[in-house]
């Protein structure tokens, strides 16, 4: 950081330099260079160099100082450089002291990165869910002293291609990567969905920001690559949010696909409660006008009991032996036990027996509740008959005579 007086006699020096000086100011935060100095200066703007004039570049100079580089060599040395030409020309020097002829293997060696069929097999081993497979590829490759933190550059490079692979699979240009590798790149994207992709990007992402900062560098890039492997991904923080809304979805239609299959009630989640009921018991009709005969009992109200009995167990007590009817929006229960239509009248138990309604049936109801009083015209022969039964027995065990007619 410049003094005052620094900064002030740079600017007189530069208003009226001597003609033998030129002044060249580098920086890589053109926005925080002050508008005074940049009105002075003539401003030039350096881009990445691109992998194809890098390696045009590279070839030009292997021809010049007779060094053996082949093409495919040459493409990976500009790809491992990321646009920098100082920085492939020196990869390209650590790769002459390597070896009198610089092949992929001569590069992936001088560069400490894993060589091309490793890092393949170990992205076929995440995509088949095969831990095992992957895990003795990088215990191999950490034996090899290969650099635990560029391989997850690595293999953040190749999701990437794998990425466009599959968003666009008809431009093969965007993918960065040597022609060899571009058909095992497409036939990885086809076992992939983008959103399986964007999660496994996600987590190896994640753990090359951790890499750089512990130092048992094998135990992260395991744990990372075991992750990838799980059939459903635990999505890191530096996922956004929605990763995790993601994942609640994949695993609901993985439960309602199975009920499917066995032909079972799908229950819906608590958080798939329909909070619109208010809106829909604007259009119910009046009870009052409605006709006993027009109600039809509720088919599914065994489960929606059951529901109710874990989300409100004090109040499930209080509907033994209750009946159920529905008709135009208005559910109608008929309770045995009278002190159930004073609990229905406390907010929480209303709002909880109507998510267990929502969640059986799909739908909104108008709930009201009745004292039977042993009265309900929908009770079950069947129960009432079970209930005869059960007191004859209790009387018999008793040595009490019953007559029944």
């Amino acid at each position: 950081m410049l003094s005052k007086e620094a900064f002030n006699a740079l600017l007189k020096i530069m208003e009226e330099p001597p003609s033998h000086v030129k002044f060249i100011l580098a920086t890589t935060e053109i926005h925080k260079v002050l508008p005074t100095v940049l009105s002075r200066c003539q401003r030039y703007d350096f881009r990445r160099i691109t992998p194809e004039d890098i390696k045009e570049r590279l070839l030009y100079f292997a021809e010049k100082e007779n060094i053996n580089l082949n093409d495919n060599a040459a493409e990976l040395i500009a790809r491992t450089a990321d646009g920098g030409m100082r920085d492939a020309l020196s990869l390209l020097d650590q790769c002459i002291a390597f070896s009198d002829i610089v092949t992929i293997e001569t590069v992936s060696d001088a560069a400490g990165i894993s060589g091309r069929d490793y890092l393949f097999d170990i992205i076929e081993a995440i995509a088949n869910q095969n831990a095992s497979a992957a895990i003795l590829i990088i215990d191999k490759l950490y034996k090899m002293s290969k650099d635990m933190q560029k391989l997850c550059d690595e293999l953040i490079n190749q999701f990437r291609n794998i990425m466009m692979a599959k968003a666009i699979p008809e431009n093969i240009s965007i993918i960065a990567c040597i022609p060899d590798e571009i058909e095992r790149i497409q036939i990885i994207a086809k076992k992939l969905t983008i959103d399986e992709i964007f999660s496994k990007l996600g987590i190896l992402q994640a753990a090359n920001e951790r890499l750089s900062k512990v130092s048992a560098k094998r135990v992260e890039i395991e744990m990372c690559i075991i992750k990838l492997c799980s059939e459903t991904p635990v999505s890191d923080s530096v996922i956004s949010g929605n990763s995790d809304l993601l994942v609640r979805i994949n695993t609901l239609e993985k439960q309602l696909s199975g009920y499917s299959r066995t032909g079972q009630t799908p229950y819906l989640p608590l958080n798939f409660y329909d909070k619109t009921k208010s809106e829909a018991s604007e259009a119910v009709p009046n009870l009052s006008k409605m006709k006993l005969e027009d109600f039809k009992p509720v088919k599914k109200w065994a489960e929606i009991l059951e529901i109710f009995a874990e989300l409100c167990p004090p109040a499930y007590g209080a509907l033994d032996g209750s009946r159920a009817v529905e008709n135009q929006g208005i559910m109608l229960i008929y309770a045995e036990n009278e002190f159930f239509v004073q609990l229905l009248r406390k907010k929480e138990n209303a709002e909880k027996l109507q998510e267990a309604v929502t969640r059986i049936t799909g739908k909104s109801y108008s709930i009201r509740s009745k004292f039977a009083g042993g009265n309900n015209p929908y009770k079950s022969p069947v129960q009432s008959t079970e209930k005869i039964k059960s007191i004859i027995e209790k009387a018999a065990e008793n040595n009490i005579q019953t007559e029944c007619k």
